[in-house]
């Protein structure tokens, strides 16, 4: 069933939907959320997203945690557990008043805590392998899992995952905003080196090592630069710091620091976690009209299978071998880059996932 909007009905078939997301700045909560509050209002469907004051991940703030006695450390640990769950209340109280809940992942990390105060029906929505996440992982996805009338996960192996836990299951992938993730061709570069490129999170700079002999080899061979997209500067062990250029991350650098990549990088190792990831850097290359060379782990398989958008490698060798094919052959590299655009605006953009969301909150609604 394909849900088109239609205005002259709204009144009678609204749906309010109260969202409980991660946080502010959370990228799970922006993605899988935020960006289809909008298009969602077409369907008839009217989110209202609640995230908690305090981010969800946040520890105890430094001025606290640098300072205390070692003694006090779990008073002061059980204090700001007990701050960030009354944080949760204001969105807990809200979805009495909704047809339906979206939770975005666990309200607390590896914990069930205030779900159970959640009395409407409720979609778990999850993007990445949160089940392994201490103390009380398995147990407490396992417990929503069962208890939500759907799951929305972002790729097949999360959603394989709820198989014997919940009979309605929908793979719905991390959508990219293909409007603010573009090529631009008035862009004006900062410099005419061939650029490879790293967007992500601090903490994930790690996967990024991992490849650096290869990387050093290919930016000494060809004089070429890697620019690093991160809220944190890349600390490399071998490469000389003229080779590399660093972006500090923020929503809005993010997209126009793009454009000035020509080879983009998504470097996995092969586990359950890497595993649960939604390709969604991928994405954003392949949006902006990059090529890409990435692992072939999870979804990356399923992405690069839609289109020759990039090269696969596993090993330092590989790596080496895929940017070097890639940075001899230019022509190659622009033909990639079309094809990955194309793939995004046909399988992954805003529009065609908000559309796959609208059918299945309308679905959940007339059962």
């Amino acid at each position: 069933m394909t849900i088109k909007p239609n205005r002259t009905r709204e009144r009678q078939r609204r749906i309010r939907v109260a969202a409980l997301t991660t946080g502010k700045r959370d990228p799970s909560a922006r993605f899988r959320i935020r960006q289809h509050i909008g298009a969602l209002e077409n369907f008839g469907i009217d989110v209202t997203e609640h995230w908690p004051v305090i981010d969800k991940h946040a520890g105890l703030p430094s001025v606290i945690a640098d300072h205390i006695p070692g003694f006090t450390r779990n008073f002061f640990n059980t204090a700001w557990f007990i701050a960030k769950m009354s944080a949760r209340i204001p969105g807990l109280a809200s979805t009495y008043t909704s047809d339906l809940v979206w939770l975005n992942r666990e309200l607390t990390v590896g914990k069930y805590t205030l779900e159970r105060f959640i009395t409407k029906p409720f979609i778990l929505d999850i993007d990445d392998a949160v089940w392994l996440a201490k103390p009380h992982g398995v147990r407490t996805i396992d417990t929503l899992g069962r208890n939500a009338c759907a799951v929305i996960a972002g790729n097949d192996f999360l959603a394989s995952w709820f198989a014997g836990k919940s009979n309605n299951v929908h793979v719905v992938p991390t959508a990219i905003d293909t409007d603010r993730f573009r090529p631009d061709i008035n862009h004006v570069r900062k410099n005419n080196k061939f650029t490879i490129g790293w967007t992500g999170s601090g903490g994930n700079l790690k996967y990024l090592y991992a490849i650096e002999p290869a990387i050093k080899r290919i930016l000494e061979e060809f004089d070429a630069q890697i620019l690093v997209i991160a809220e944190t500067p890349p600390k490399f062990e071998s490469i000389d710091p003229r080779y590399v250029s660093y972006c500090k991350w923020s929503p809005l650098s993010e997209s126009e620091a793009l454009r000035d990549i020509d080879l983009g990088l998504m470097p996995l190792p092969d586990n359950d976690w890497t595993r649960g990831k939604c390709s969604f850097k991928m994405l954003q290359y392949m949006s902006t009209g990059i090529p890409v060379v990435v692992s072939p782990v999870g979804m990356n398989v399923q992405v690069l299978a839609r289109g020759d958008s990039g090269l696969s490698a596993e090993s330092v060798t590989d790596w080496y071998e895929a940017m070097k094919a890639l940075i001899t052959d230019r022509q190659r590299c622009t033909d990639m880059g079309e094809v990955g655009r194309q793939i995004t605006l046909e399988h992954y953009s805003n529009e065609v996932i908000s559309k796959q969301l609208a059918n299945i909150i309308h679905g959940l609604k007339q059962n």
